[in-house]
């Protein structure tokens, strides 16, 4: 059996640390420039959550209520 317990302070002490930094500074520059203590040296972290293109299409289809507001008027196509 893996036990994630141990981890659990450090996570929580990088979330506290990067919300403390963009809070302070007003943006995301910390973390967009942040290396992970020399981890991500060559890479940017970004690929990691390489998903975000399919979230913002989906984003864009609910930002859309234009279909919604005509089925609440019951004008359904």
């Amino acid at each position: 059996m893996i036990l994630v317990h141990p981890f659990l302070p450090g996570a929580a002490f990088g979330m506290e640390d990067f919300a403390r930094q963009n809070a302070e500074n007003q943006n995301t520059v910390y973390h967009d420039n942040h290396d992970f203590d020399g981890l991500l040296t060559e890479m940017d972290y970004h690929c990691l959550f390489g998903f975000h293109p399919f979230w913002v299409a989906l984003e864009r289809d609910f930002q859309d209520l234009e279909e919604l507001e005509e089925k609440e008027d019951g004008n359904e196509a």
